[in-house]
């Protein structure tokens, strides 16, 4: 990992056409909002988010900084 990454959020986009979500995506926005509605703790949204679908975008960066300087990255890169 080396220590590099980066996230990019945008939130003044436009929406210019739309396309039916492939049933791999469908499945990562089902997993994710189940563990949203699961888990309360937004540390463990995060965590059980990356680990399954390996979505960091939830995690904070310091969090994940936490598991790069621990050795445990793997944990969440796994998916």
């Amino acid at each position: 990992m080396k220590g590099v990454a980066g996230s990019l959020h945008e939130s003044n986009s436009i929406v210019i056409s739309q396309t039916k979500l492939s049933r791999i995506d469908q499945l990562k926005s089902s997993i994710q909002s189940s563990s949203a509605a699961s888990y309360k703790d937004s540390r463990t949204q995060g965590l059980v988010a990356g680990m399954l679908i390996g979505d960091r975008s939830m995690m904070s960066d310091d969090d994940y900084q936490l598991f790069i300087d621990s050795g445990i990255v793997h944990i969440i890169a796994v998916s």
